[in-house]
């Protein structure tokens, strides 16, 4: 489901920006993730929403890291480590922010930069189990909560399948 590459444009410009962003560690591998049905899955939900997609981090124990790669992220898993922007999965614009959420009792630590549907978003809250309504008339909730409205650092993601997977980054 994942595979390993040497060479690539791609892969590169992983290994440059979490280098960059997490500078203390050392890379051991990055691999590229490769899951059609969850491709598939997530574009749906991509052609359903209007708004911007970003590329973020997220930190996870290694334990997790074959789930997430197999079924995607899983916001039951909510809460592991705090809710404070929501009841969700959250990602980071920052490598070093997201390291904090990975598995400190391994050598070997996991981080996924995934493609996130961030869409329209609102600073969220600890009670918040799904975003608020944008619109109450229509229904229409905001796709995502987030530390800042001007420039939000961290995003909290309330559907399964609004993030996708793209790279798994393993260092020590």
């Amino acid at each position: 489901w994942y595979q390993r590459r040497v060479h690539g444009d791609d892969i590169s410009r992983v290994h440059a920006r979490f280098a960059s962003e997490v500078p203390c560690a050392s890379i051991l591998g990055i691999y590229r993730i490769n899951n059609p049905r969850l491709a598939t899955v997530y574009g749906a939900v991509r052609n359903s929403m209007d708004g911007e997609e970003r590329e973020l981090w997220h930190g996870t124990s290694r334990g997790c890291a074959r789930n997430i790669v197999l079924n995607g992220f899983n916001r039951t898993y909510c809460g592991r480590h705090g809710t404070k922007f929501g009841q969700g999965t959250y990602f980071s614009r920052l490598a070093g922010y997201s390291v904090r959420f990975c598995d400190k009792q391994q050598r070997r630590q996991i981080i996924f930069l995934a493609k996130v549907l961030v869409g329209t978003w609102v600073v969220g809250s600890s009670d918040m189990i799904e975003p608020p309504y944008r619109d109450e008339t229509e229904m229409q909730r905001y796709d995502s909560t987030t530390d800042s409205l001007e420039n939000p650092a961290v995003f909290c993601v309330f559907r399964d399948y609004q993030a996708f997977p793209l790279y798994l980054v393993e260092f020590s």
